[in-house]
């Protein structure tokens, strides 16, 4: 905090924070990981409560990240059309999914008492989520398409390597006169990338044909 002084006013009134609620647990232990999410919002609220009454503010901002860290953990597990469904286990999963949209009502509702009428409440999300139903390896795709090579060692051999996994969602070119070891020709850049998104967009889950990549797109047509 800012001063650093509010910091322990805070931990003495309100409590101290509970960053990670144990929601990776069992659902057997389902009491306990509702009980640590129904704190962690409380204390949102009361800690707003009290600020505003202490000192006043224009502006309450915070970042809620349990819906995140609770979809990554039980979405695919409460998800009928998922190929490990349990239905056992997806019960479990789907009560816990509510029991966190039923906080984060909660989250709202406490907000909504403290703020008049002159107030705006908004809420954003940084992303959608969804199971992961397969895993895919874009370096055996590039093996397969003779774009990449590597050696014995499993090390790439850049002297054969026409394009390369280069970051999260990105494949790079190994161009000459641009990388160290580059190997494509510069007037034949554009007709690779064509060639890899061509690749990419016909890449299919064998059982369903659905689309491994959604959107391949050039560098330059990105933003």
């Amino acid at each position: 905090t800012y001063p650093s002084s509010i910091s322990k006013e805070i931990t003495v009134k309100i409590g101290p924070f509970l960053e990670n609620p144990s929601v990776h647990v069992l659902y057997e232990n389902r009491k306990i990981v509702y009980d640590e999410m129904k704190y962690q919002v409380n204390w949102y609220i009361n800690t707003a409560r009290y600020l505003l009454k202490t000192r006043g503010w224009d502006i309450f901002y915070c970042h809620w990240h349990l819906p995140d860290t609770v979809q990554h953990t039980h979405l695919g597990a409460a998800d009928k059309e998922h190929p490990n469904y349990n239905p056992r286990v997806g019960k479990k999963a789907m009560t816990m999914l509510r029991d966190c949209y039923m906080l984060q009502d909660n989250l709202v509702k406490g907000f909504k008492k403290l703020c008049g009428k002159d107030t705006y409440i908004v809420l954003i999300s940084d992303h959608g989520n969804s199971p992961i139903f397969y895993h895919t390896n874009i370096n055996n795709l590039l093996k397969e398409n003779k774009l990449l090579k590597t050696r014995d060692n499993n090390e790439i051999d850049w002297l054969k390597t026409k394009v390369y996994d280069f970051a999260p969602s990105q494949l790079c070119i190994n161009l000459k006169g641009r990388e160290e070891r580059g190997i494509v020709n510069p007037k034949d850049f554009e007709k690779l990338q064509e060639k890899v998104i061509d690749i990419l967009l016909n890449w299919r889950e064998p059982k369903s044909k659905k689309r491994a990549i959604a959107i391949a797109l050039k560098k330059k047509d990105a933003p």
